[in-house]
């Protein structure tokens, strides 16, 4: 019976199908040959929209990204020997390229909060420009970068973003912090020389300015004097027009002025005290005779004498 047994046991169990050789573990980085991996797509770098490519206010698909998107963490700082800050922002969601945005918004936009925020009687410089450019995936390094005053290499930077444009499919996100560092100019040998032109120009025009405005107001103070009767000057104005100029349009033009002021029954010193030129126009008259005839009744009875 046991040979029996063993008889039928050696015909199940054959020898020569056992393989006695040491199993080959995998190889040290070698594919996996999981079909999941397989299956997964490579992932591509995304494009870096620049102003002739983007698009304002287009919504950004984040589960399925087609360009860069990252944003912008700026402060701008005072160097008084030690730095203050003046202000800080965020400019979130951006797909337009760093150096398109520097150009098209964030430029004048710093420059009007550095007015905003500092005295109108002190002048500053850009000192210089701070960048550091992240991404939040803790395998790669920030890029750390520093330019004098500001005058940024911005294809640095965005070739940064396109490197790491990849890890957008996964969720991860671009960041770019940015210190702008003013200083503030003591002296006029501080000062750039086209600032300082700019600076002794603006000075120029205020003294005009308040110059001219003085003039007005004392010749605004001092009353307009009609010696003749009032129901004559119109005429008499109007002659003193007439004698300075040839065209008989323009004459013409004088006499529909006088008569219009004569039949509204108008005193010219009314009429140079409102300077309501758009009377005239409205009553057809042209608009150069009617500033004439509103605007030089001063010197007109500064010059004549009304008989």
């Amino acid at each position: 019976m046991e040979t029996a047994e063993l008889n039928g046991f050696t015909e199940w169990y054959n020898d020569d199908d056992l393989d006695y050789r040491t199993p080959e573990l995998p190889r040290l980085g070698s594919p996996s040959p999981s079909p999941t991996n397989q299956s997964q797509p490579q992932r591509l770098a995304l494009p870096l929209l620049q102003l002739d490519d983007w698009t304002p206010n287009l919504p950004y698909n984040e589960a399925v990204p087609t360009c860069i998107r990252y944003s912008i963490e700026w402060k701008l700082l005072l160097n008084k020997g030690r730095l203050k800050k003046l202000t800080n922002d965020t400019e979130q969601n951006l797909t337009l390229a760093p150096g398109a945005f520097w150009d098209q918004t964030l430029k004048s936009k710093l420059e009007q909060l550095l007015k905003k925020k500092t005295p109108r009687t002190k002048s500053y410089e850009p000192e210089e420009t701070t960048i550091i450019v992240s991404v939040t995936d803790r395998t790669e390094r920030d890029l750390s970068k520093r330019f004098d005053e500001q005058d940024i290499e911005w294809g640095v930077v965005e070739d940064q973003l396109r490197a790491w444009s990849h890890l957008l499919h996964v969720g991860k996100r671009l960041r770019i912090e940015i210190s702008f560092i003013c200083k503030e100019l003591d002296t006029h040998q501080d000062v750039p020389p086209r600032i300082l032109d700019l600076i002794y120009a603006k000075e120029r025009e205020s003294a005009e300015r308040k110059r001219k405005r003085k003039t007005s107001d004392s010749e605004g103070e001092r009353p307009i004097e009609v010696i003749n009767p009032r129901d004559k000057a119109p005429g008499v104005y109007c002659q003193w027009h007439c004698a300075q100029i040839n065209d008989p349009n323009w004459r013409a033009g004088f006499r529909e002025a006088c008569r219009i002021t004569m039949d509204t029954c108008l005193d010219l010193r009314h009429v140079y005290a409102d300077q309501n030129v758009d009377f005239y126009v409205a009553q057809g008259i042209k608009i150069g005779i009617a500033r004439s005839s509103v605007g030089d009744i001063r010197s007109w009875a500064d010059e004549v004498e009304v008989l």
